[in-house]
């Protein structure tokens, strides 16, 4: 794994990510969180949840995809995968078991 050292080679990463488009439909990851936040309020019918958890739902979602694509980046190596998500091993332990993964 190759690292990046220059804060020019980071912003580049990062601005890539940003622009990144998904393969299905070219549209941006942002955008597909939107769709989805956008059709589950719109199948609320105008009606209030009961469990007022779409805030936990969506980081669950999203933490979930990006946990295994590390991961199977990483070819499961958790230590290395914890230092690419900038968090500590420990903490992804704990990701991985609330998340059920």
């Amino acid at each position: 794994m190759k690292i990046i050292n220059s804060k020019q080679d980071n912003n580049q990463l990062v601005n890539d990510f940003k622009a990144q488009k998904t393969e299905h439909d070219g549209k941006s990851q942002k955008g597909c969180t939107q769709r989805a936040v956008h059709h589950y309020l719109k199948n609320l019918n105008g009606h209030e949840t009961v469990t007022n958890d779409l805030y936990d739902l969506v980081i669950a979602e999203t933490e979930k995809g990006m946990i295994l694509e590390v991961l199977d980046w990483c070819k499961g190596n958790q230590s290395k995968a914890a230092q690419l998500l900038g968090i500590t091993r420990t903490t992804l332990r704990n990701k991985i078991r609330k998340l059920g993964l």
